[in-house]
């Protein structure tokens, strides 16, 4: 399973490990409006995630890690 630590995580929209995710499994959840830079939380979907490990090895803030189930 893959995990978001949320008190590192600095919820930019921008965020790399989302938009390089192959199958598009980390999703924004809040946060819109035109001028807010910043979501509430990334999401992982867990039905969508094959595991691949590509949002762990490029996340800046290595907020990002594999937990065991």
């Amino acid at each position: 399973m893959i995990t978001i630590d949320y008190n590192i995580c600095d919820r930019m929209k921008g965020c790399p490990p989302a938009r390089r995710c192959p199958v598009q499994a980390i999703t924004p959840v809040g946060g819109e409006g035109f001028f807010n830079r910043k979501v509430d939380r990334w999401e992982i979907n867990e039905s969508k995630c094959t595991g691949c490990g590509l949002c762990i090895r490029i996340c800046p803030q290595n907020a990002i890690s594999k937990k065991a189930k």
